[in-house]
């Protein structure tokens, strides 16, 4: 990599340089040049984005979760950021991967509220995973208690999931007494 200070937007074309790596499907030197971008320009504005694709990289390639839990966690920024659902979503799933079940449950959690909270079609798409993928998580914690809980009130407000479960049920009942 070799990125050096004081030359204008170097961290720039350094980001820019591993999205082309990645795109050619040269993840590991992809991640180097991220790993340099970021010791080198700790601040730069590209460093978000920066840890959020070496996160990728070590959840998805090196199969790391340690790892990418510690990108994903460095990535995050506050709330108002438009990024900071997704990056929580990806760091919930490295603290599930890790046995972090509390904290993962809280990052989904924080997940749900946070794009319940915004309007636009991604933050839905988003909500409607990250309500899926809680119930998981607490599936995975042993919560079975907190997941039917959850599942009924989300079938409680819907009433055509509710309607879909009651015929479920009722279809399971008559099986059972013929």
């Amino acid at each position: 990599p070799g990125l050096t200070r004081g030359i204008d937007r170097a961290d720039e074309a350094a980001y820019h340089r591993a999205l082309c790596l990645q795109e050619l499907g040269r993840a590991k030197e992809s991640a180097a040049v991220l790993r340099e971008l970021v010791r080198v320009y700790p601040q730069s504005d590209a460093g978000p984005d920066a840890w959020l694709l070496l996160g990728e990289y070590y959840f998805d390639v090196a199969r790391d979760p340690y790892k990418a839990m510690m990108a994903y966690k460095k990535a995050r920024r506050d709330d108002a950021d438009p990024k900071w659902g997704f990056v929580t979503y990806k760091y919930g799933w490295a603290l599930l991967n890790l046995g972090e079940y509390d904290q993962a449950i809280g990052a989904m959690k924080g997940v749900v509220l946070w794009s319940k909270d915004r309007q636009g079609d991604g933050e839905i798409a988003l909500l409607e995973e990250a309500e899926r993928d809680l119930l998981r998580f607490f599936v995975e914690a042993g919560r079975l208690d907190e997941a039917e809980r959850r599942k009924l009130r989300d079938e409680l407000w819907d009433p055509d999931a509710f309607l879909a479960a009651q015929r479920e049920k009722n279809e399971k009942l008559a099986k059972l007494m013929r």
